[in-house]
C-alpha cells in the first residue's frame, strides 16, 4: 500500500471515528432532550388532573350550596316539614347529581335527615361516617374535600344552612357526598383523557417516591398526593401515558444516524 493509500485510509478511518463520535453525543444530548420535553408534558398533565379534582369538589361545593342557601331548606330545619323530604330528597335527585350521601345537621351536630346510597341501593345503613361530623362542622362550615372512610373514599362538601339571600343565622349544616369509586375514576380518566389509577396511603404501599417515573421505553407515569378535610395525605393518583415524545426522538435519531453512517462510509471509500 503506498504512503498516499495509507494516509487516505487513516484520514477515512479517523473521520468515520469522529463521525460515530459525534453521532453517540449528539444522541445521547438529543434524546435527554427528548425526555426532558416528555417530563414537562407528565408535569403539565398533573397540573391538569389536580385542577379536575379541584374542579369536582367545586362542583360539588356548588351544589350543596344551591341546597342549604335555600329557603325551603331553611324552613324545614325548623318545621320538619316532611313534604320538603317528599319533594326534594328523592331517589332521582341523587341519581342525577351523583351524589351517595345528603345529611342535614341541626346546630348541635344532632342529624335531622339523612340518606345514603351504596351502588344502586338506598338504605339508612350509614357507611362509618359519623365519626367525622363533628371535625367537617365544628370550625369550618363551608369546606370541601375527601374523607378516607373503611371500604370507600368519599368527596363531599358541607355548606351552612342559611336563606336564599345567604343570610342568617344560620340553622345547621348540610353534607353532601359521592364515592369516588372505579366508574368516577374512568369518568375523570375520560375527561383528561389520561390513565388513572388511585392508591390510599392507609391500605397500601406508595409505589415510589419520585414525581415521574418513567416505566419502560413506551411508557412513563407522573405521581400527585391528594390531601384530605384534615390536610393529611389521603390518596395517590398516578396517571400513565405512552412516551410518544420520545418515540418520535428515536424515530429521527435513527434517520439521523443512517444518513451519517452513510456518509462516513461513502466518505471512506473515497
Amino acid at each position: 500500500m503506498t504512503l498516499r493509500k495509507k494516509t487516505l485510509w487513516m484520514v477515512g478511518t479517523t473521520l468515520v471515528g469522529l463521525l460515530i463520535l459525534l453521532l453517540t453525543v449528539s444522541s445521547t444530548i438529543l434524546l435527554e432532550g427528548f425526555v426532558k420535553l416528555e417530563k414537562l408534558e407528565v408535569e403539565k398533565n398533573i397540573i391538569r388532573l389536580n385542577n379536575i379534582f379541584a374542579n369536582e369538589l367545586e362542583r360539588l361545593f356548588i351544589i350543596a350550596g344551591d341546597y342549604a342557601a335555600w329557603d325551603d331548606t331553611y324552613d324545614y330545619m325548623q318545621t320538619h316539614d316532611e313534604e320538603y323530604i317528599t319533594a326534594n330528597m328523592v331517589d332521582s335527585t341523587f341519581e342525577n347529581l351523583s351524589l351517595n350521601l345528603i345529611m342535614l345537621l341541626d346546630l348541635n351536630g344532632k342529624v335531622v335527615f339523612e340518606k345514603h346510597r351504596h351502588k344502586q341501593e338506598f338504605d339508612a345503613k350509614p357507611f362509618q361516617f359519623y365519626e367525622h361530623i363533628d371535625a367537617l362542622t365544628k370550625n369550618t362550615p363551608k369546606s370541601q374535600g375527601l374523607i378516607l372512610l373503611p371500604n370507600e373514599i368519599m368527596l363531599l362538601a358541607t355548606y351552612p344552612i342559611i336563606t336564599s339571600e345567604e343570610e342568617g343565622p344560620s340553622r345547621g349544616t348540610l353534607i353532601m357526598g359521592y364515592f369516588l369509586n372505579e366508574t368516577e375514576i374512568d369518568r375523570i380518566s375520560n375527561l383528561a383523557q389520561l390513565s388513572i389509577t388511585v392508591q390510599r396511603f392507609d391500605q397500601s404501599l406508595v409505589e415510589t417516591n419520585q414525581h415521574i417515573q418513567i416505566i419502560d421505553k413506551y411508557n412513563i407515569s407522573g405521581f400527585t398526593t391528594i390531601n384530605d378535610v384534615y390536610k393529611q395525605p389521603a390518596i395517590l393518583l398516578k396517571l400513565t401515558m405512552p412516551r410518544n415524545i420520545f418515540q418520535q426522538g428515536l424515530s429521527s435519531l435513527r434517520y439521523v444516524s443512517i444518513f451519517v453512517l452513510a456518509f462516513a462510509i461513502i466518505s471512506a471509500c473515497l
